[in-house]
This record gives structure tokens, sequence and C-alpha cells, in this order.
């Protein structure tokens, strides 16, 4: 389920085209879980699309690894949440 997006902004406070290859782009995030929230475990995906003012589907980055394998349009966090 996508559950929550975030303003269009520059990822790491500066634009993509400023970013040195071969590096990695620090981008800090505060993530409120809901009262609502049914209880269970929980994985982060994160999407990355290219927007100006509104986002569209077919615009996302596809995510490449350490080793330049591609990895997809979506980058699942090592970290499993159990909300209880």
């Amino acid at each position: 389920i996508r559950w929550q997006t975030t303003t269009f902004r520059h990822p790491g406070s500066y634009p993509t085209r400023r970013w040195i290859p071969g590096t990695f782009v620090r981008d800090y995030h505060r993530i409120p879980i809901a009262d609502s929230l049914v209880p269970g475990d929980y994985i982060i995906g994160i999407e990355v699309s290219l927007c100006q003012t509104t986002c569209e589907d077919g615009t996302k980055l596809t995510f490449i690894g350490e080793e330049r394998q591609i990895i997809g349009n979506t980058l699942f966090l090592p970290t499993t949440l159990n909300i209880r």
C-alpha cells in the first residue's frame, strides 16, 4: 500500500545534477505512524519520481546496486518494522 508521499523537493536538499557520481546522498525523513495502523510487520519501500509540480506514472527512477545491478523502481529497506 502506498502510505505516505512527500512534497516535491530535491533529495539531499540539492538537485541530482549536482550529485557526485559513485557517491551517496543522504536524505532524511521522519515517518509518522498513525494510531489507526493495523498491528503487524511492515517493510519500507522507497520510490522516487521525476516531478515538476505534479508526479505522473512512468516517471519513477530506477535504483541500481553497488555492483551496478538493476534493483528496480522500488528500493526496500532491510529493516522490518513490527507495529504492536
